[in-house]
């Protein structure tokens, strides 16, 4: 196995690939690794490193954006897989944050995509999914060998709707599979990780504020069946007077006068 690794870029690299870098070099320095610099879009870019990577003797391409840093790990090498991405998240406003894995819509006739909830996944740390992102991503020589180029491109649906390259890949790739274990951070402003974690605690926590919407009319806990009639309402919130910090500042001042 002659792994080819590009981090592909467009500006600055999230300051957190050095960490990558330095333990690839330690632990594989056998390994192609470099970053990529595109000054075209993102599918032109990722089409020049298939070129660089078809015109080299690599048998694997690892592919990687310049804000997705992937673990210390080279576990996605480890799977006899044609395609296998790491698993990381996607932020859309008014939707909220979720793991980029797709499957086709239910019902959809016009080739829509609608996100693949975690708990509907096949068991087992690695499972074939029609969709997910590629921003962390191994692929076989043999795979893109065998698409005619170009590899990434935008599409568009019946209505005008444009669809990813990340979709157009996968289909032409035949589906791919993706390691639960591998989780990928996605930087922007925060690491989109902790934010789809908060979500999906969110979404826990408001299950468990409907099943205690009922306390006042003596109705039962659905998930434990015990009456919650008799358990008081929530604390109303802290005054701001009360609850604002200490000026630690002004006791200083004060201390100095005397």
């Amino acid at each position: 196995m002659k792994v080819f690794a590009r981090v592909l870029t467009y500006g600055p690299m999230d300051r957190n690939h050095v960490r990558f870098f330095h333990w690839a070099g330690r632990e594989h320095p056998e390994w192609d690794l470099d970053y990529y610099h595109g000054t075209a879009g993102v599918c032109e870019t990722r089409n020049e490193v298939v070129l660089s990577f078809l015109g080299s003797d690599a048998t694997h391409l690892w592919m990687l954006d310049h804000d997705c840093v992937p673990m210390c790990s080279d576990r996605l090498l480890t799977h006899d897989k044609s395609v296998v991405c790491g698993l990381y998240p996607r932020y859309v406003a008014g939707v909220g944050a979720f793991w980029q894995v797709y499957r086709p819509r239910a019902g959809s006739e016009k080739g829509g995509w609608e996100y693949y909830p975690p708990q509907e996944w096949p068991e087992g740390e690695v499972f074939e999914a029609p969709v997910a992102g590629t921003g962390c991503m191994v692929v076989e020589r043999s795979v893109l060998e065998g698409i005619k180029p170009p590899w990434f491109h935008f599409d568009y649906t019946s209505e005008g709707v444009r669809v990813g390259e990340d979709i157009v890949f996968s289909q032409k790739a035949g589906g791919v599979w993706v390691d639960k274990k591998y989780i990928v951070s996605h930087y922007r402003e925060v690491d989109l990780v902790d934010i789809v974690m908060l979500s999906q605690y969110a979404a826990l926590g408001a299950q468990a504020a409907r099943s205690l919407a009922s306390a006042g009319s003596g109705e039962s806990n659905p998930y434990t069946g015990e009456d919650l009639s008799d358990i008081p309402p929530p604390p109303g919130p802290v005054e701001e007077s009360n609850g604002r910090a200490p000026r630690r500042r002004g006791r200083r001042r004060r201390g100095r006068r005397r």
